[in-house]
């Protein structure tokens, strides 16, 4: 009898697929025709309904950073906690949440509530610009003087990580480059290209109120 029963749930199920794979979809929960290409339905009983995502440490996705490419573009997964090394495809992962894999941008992107992730801006720290007064000055590389703010020249609270862990260094080319407001009675002809060397002129004696904001975007 038992040799019987698997095999009448054995031929049950296969009719069971066999009759959805016409149309590529499926109903889960529930013995009703699928409305959608998967249809996850609540079985009305006293269990947790819901669809969990496959749960993995940030560290344990970096592993896997060979296994995702154009195919994966759009995958959705849970981290339970923060990458170690936010460089590569998992830059963003700084913390436990639902990522999906951007296979255009090459990373894992967090879902930011339901909404639009904003990009990531700073102010330039205090840095030391030339601004004697003469009519053309040496070039300042932004970029520079950010990695510099960042790396050889921070301190770190006890127990804290490194400032790059939280907000990771890339390259010149990764940043935007704005001026957010400066001292027209100081500054002129500015200019910044694409890898953040600034350009200027200086047109007065700077004074206490001198002044020049420099903002930066992640790409």
């Amino acid at each position: 009898m038992k040799k019987n029963f698997c095999t009448v749930l054995i031929l049950a199920l296969s009719t069971l697929f066999i009759s959805n794979s016409a149309n590529a979809q499926v109903t889960i929960g529930e013995d009703q025709a699928p409305k959608a290409t998967l249809d996850v339905r609540t079985n009305n009983s006293s269990t947790a309904d819901g669809i969990l995502a496959p749960k993995l440490t940030g560290d344990e996705l970096v592993s896997k950073n060979s296994n995702y490419g154009t195919d994966q573009n759009g995958t959705l997964v849970f981290v339970t906690a923060a990458a170690s090394s936010l460089v590569g495809k998992t830059v963003n992962v700084k913390a436990a949440g639902y990522y999906y894999f951007d296979s255009i941008k090459d990373e894992w992107i967090p879902l930011a509530g339901g909404q639009t992730a904003q990009p990531e801006w700073f102010y330039l720290p205090s840095s030391l610009i030339d601004v004697t007064f003469e009519p053309s000055k040496t070039p300042v590389d932004l970029f520079y003087l950010y990695k510099e703010s960042i790396t050889s020249n921070s301190i770190k609270s006890l127990g804290s990580y490194s400032f790059p862990t939280y907000c990771p260094l890339g390259s010149a080319s990764d940043y935007y480059y704005y001026i957010l407001g400066y001292d027209k009675n100081l500054f002129a002809n500015i200019n910044i290209d694409a890898d953040g060397i600034m350009n200027y002129d200086i047109i007065d004696d700077a004074t206490e109120d001198s002044f020049i904001n420099i903002a930066l975007v992640r790409k």
